[in-house]
């Protein structure tokens, strides 16, 4: 499975999108038969491929399938932010999506998901990290999840470090400024958009 999920990362980066999944669909099956084997002495490195599978998930919004895997690492002993920041990114598209009794705890996890990958900014990886993962992208989403979860000064903290490490984020300017909103703060909202219109 180690090898699939290599080589699936350069079938992607060559724009080979349907060859890379049916490898990254063998791997994974590779993947779970080595590592659920109770009486396996073999424990082969997964993370490329279990990122590769969450990413695919997630760009094809199949965000159970996101979930699962970040939580098969968690259950296999495995950390990395990838997984933590992509778990994160699909319960929150989830909550969005789900009736109001279960957005909560949803929002929470993704919270609790998305922290954990920013605690883990400056960390060194023996598997590429994606570029922002730990840093801009987490805590934009973290922004938003606080937003909706009614936190408006955790989210323009956020918002703010995203910012920071990211500038030109789109998407945090605009969160930034709905969190101002959020607090009051009329004016700094609407001074924040400026430069955006």
């Amino acid at each position: 499975p180690t090898a699939r999920g290599y080589f699936a990362r350069e079938l992607i980066r060559r724009g080979e999108i349907e060859t890379a999944d049916k490898q990254i669909s063998e791997g994974w099956a590779l993947a779970e038969a080595a590592w659920d084997d109770p009486a396996g002495t073999t424990r082969p490195a997964v993370t490329a491929l279990a990122s590769l599978r969450a990413f695919r998930a997630l760009a094809q919004g199949q965000l159970e399938r996101v979930i699962d895997t970040a939580d098969r690492m968690e259950r296999w002993g495995v950390e990395h932010p990838n997984l933590l920041g992509m778990r994160g990114m699909a319960l929150h598209r989830l909550a969005c999506s789900s009736p109001k009794a279960q957005r909560q705890g949803l929002l929470a996890a993704a919270a609790q998901s998305l922290g954990r990958c920013l605690d883990l900014h400056g960390q060194i990886f023996a598997d590429e990290v994606m570029p922002g993962v730990t840093s801009w992208v987490s805590a934009s989403e973290m922004g938003a999840v606080a937003l909706l979860l009614g936190e408006a000064t955790l989210s323009l903290e956020a918002f703010d470090s995203a910012l920071a490490t990211a500038p030109g984020h789109r998407e945090a300017r605009f969160g930034r400024a709905e969190a101002l909103l959020d607090l009051g703060r009329l004016d700094d909202a609407l001074a924040a958009l400026e430069p955006l219109l």
